[in-house]
């Protein structure tokens, strides 16, 4: 049995959409729940769809956390946008090691869900046009 300083609350919710996947995380982000945050990363990566990390529930960011995130930027790219309250913690953690600069963060679910379309917009014109240049290339 956990004590209640031991034990820190973590899920995740995964909603799909017709943009992308929207990760909704809530309680902490830590060493123990580091591994979990990951594997939902995973699962979506694999599906190739656009996703929107949530924290914007998420009360503590670690640098095993900052690392997940890392493992989704390496995995996804410019596929992956990650939602922040405005005035957290973690937002300014994000901001002190740079993470703003690198990724897409976002202060409103509204703004993160048009990056989401965006970005599948652009996925879809990229395919088409390399579809064209093949089709082209195979008629020579």
């Amino acid at each position: 049995m956990f004590s209640d300083d031991n034990y820190r609350q973590f899920a995740t919710v995964r909603e799909d959409g017709p943009c992308g996947v929207v990760l909704h995380v809530f309680g902490d982000v830590d060493l123990s729940t580091a591994g979990d945050l990951e594997d939902a990363i995973d699962e979506i990566a694999m599906g190739g769809d656009s996703l929107l990390v949530d924290l914007s529930r998420c009360r503590y960011l670690d640098s095993s956390g900052l690392t997940a995130l890392l493992h989704a930027r390496a995995l996804l790219g410019t596929r992956l946008t990650i939602l922040v309250n405005s005035k957290s913690q973690i937002r300014r953690v994000m901001q002190l090691v740079g993470f703003d600069e690198i990724f897409n963060v976002v202060t409103e679910l509204h703004t993160g869900v048009e990056t989401l379309r965006i970005e599948n917009e652009t996925q879809a014109a990229l395919a088409l046009r390399e579809s064209e240049r093949l089709f082209r290339a195979s008629d020579e």
